[in-house]
């Protein structure tokens, strides 16, 4: 039986073909998929919560010096920290920065297991 802990439901809430239940992810795809939602996340987005921001997408149209990707790195690793507890012993790779794209390597442990784990995220601008 999988662990309550590492379960999070499906953002499109369609129903599995089988069940009829809403999908879900568990354990690592849980917290991959958390992860990504949290850094793609805008100010306002968190209904309640509107301060709750990554605060990358203000960053993609900055030059790329080892400032602006060490800033990067440390707000990233700092947000998921805060607010995605499943995951530790996080590392952020910034692999390259475009005029209007972030291309971001996410390293991380999922609480309880010793794989791990790699999560890509290109972050570009909708405008």
């Amino acid at each position: 039986m999988k662990s309550l802990f590492a379960i999070d439901l499906s953002l499109n809430f369609r129903p599995h073909p089988v069940t009829g239940d809403v999908g879900v992810f568990a354990d690592q795809d849980a917290v991959k998929k958390a992860i990504r939602n949290l850094i793609l996340m805008k100010r306002g987005e968190k209904p309640f919560h509107p301060e709750i921001s990554s605060g990358i997408t203000d960053l993609l149209f900055e030059n790329s010096t080892p400032i602006v990707i060490a800033t990067i790195k440390k707000d990233i690793e700092a947000f998921i920290t805060r607010y995605e507890p499943r995951a530790r012993s996080i590392q952020v790779d910034v692999a390259r920065i475009t005029t209007g794209d972030i291309f971001v390597t996410i390293n991380f442990v999922v609480q309880n297991q010793r794989v791990s784990l790699a999560t890509p995220i290109h972050i570009e601008r909708t405008r």
